[in-house]
């Protein structure tokens, strides 16, 4: 697969994911959703040895975990509201899309 030419010319044209890699509910079970909490406390701990040893720890990035509808539209709500209020406070501006919720 990774000496096949025109897999990798198809790859090559096919824009950036932007965005992480989104975990499905279907894949998320108890286990699952365990090993997400250890690995992102071992994330923190991390951190916390690095900074105690002088070093300035980078940004955590959790894990990512599955996005149900309910949150989607909640964002989507909180994103309307942020471009109306954003729209009444500063009328020459408009809120740029997917920007702050």
């Amino acid at each position: 697969m990774s000496l096949d030419t025109e897999l990798a010319e198809q790859l090559a044209h096919r824009p950036e994911e932007t965005t992480g890699p989104v975990r499905r509910m279907a894949d998320w079970t108890p286990s699952v959703e365990l090993l997400t909490a250890i690995l992102n406390c071992v994330r923190e701990l991390t951190q916390a040895v690095a900074a105690l040893g002088g070093a300035k720890p980078g940004k955590l990035t959790p894990a990512p975990v599955p996005v149900t509808a309910l949150e989607r539209a909640r964002r989507s709500r909180r994103q309307a509201v942020h471009e109306s209020l954003v729209a009444r406070l500063l009328p020459g501006r408009q809120a740029r899309p997917g920007g702050p919720v």
